[in-house]
């Protein structure tokens, strides 16, 4: 199997995870792991992983896992470490969102393995519940959320069928961003 794996944010890097995961996966397949987002290349140099992720181009992370899209990998992880559940779930829910607007059919499955190692981890399956999400649960100690969970819980619809995106996980003193606009 051709696994394509997007790391994001220098947490997963820092925490250990991101090697732990990509070794794991490894069990799996034959795996291919670059960098989502800018964020996390310092934590790649500082970690001695330029090897294992590559850092060469500068890609939001929906671009990142349109490459393994294009490269026709077997399954797509997306590996982040959230400051918390809720906003790990929903920068996943964003960064799918944006990924299925770019490819022309949703045919890869998309996994996000958020914030491993905390109690309130999880794996999220995006668009396909393929055993090894059951089998990852299992050996990470991490709850599967559905992908209705994340929206259900986090996202709404408006009487006139406009998604609005709930506040959460936001901290006293912390901006808040919408469509890199400051609005609080």
């Amino acid at each position: 199997m051709r696994i394509g794996v997007v790391v994001h944010g220098p947490n997963i890097i820092d925490s250990g995870y991101a090697l732990d995961l990509i070794e794991l996966l490894r069990t799996y397949g034959e795996v291919s792991a670059r960098l989502g987002g800018t964020m996390g290349r310092t934590a790649v140099i500082d970690a001695n992983l330029e090897e294992v992720i590559d850092i060469s181009r500068k890609l939001v992370p929906s671009d990142s896992l349109k490459l393994f899209y294009d490269e026709q990998v077997d399954v797509i992880f997306l590996l982040n470490y959230g400051k918390s559940d809720v906003t790990g779930q929903v920068f996943g829910y964003k960064v799918y969102n944006h990924f299925i607007n770019k490819i022309p059919k949703n045919d890869i499955p998309l996994i996000q393995i958020e914030r491993p190692g905390e109690r309130d981890g999880s794996v999220i399956a995006w668009n396909n519940d393929l055993e090894i999400v059951q089998e990852l649960s299992q050996k990470l100690n991490l709850d599967i959320v559905t992908p209705d969970e994340v929206y259900d819980n986090h996202i709404r619809q408006d009487d006139a069928g406009i998604n609005q995106r709930i506040v959460h996980g936001v901290s006293p003193g912390e901006n808040i961003m919408v469509n890199s606009v400051v609005i609080g």
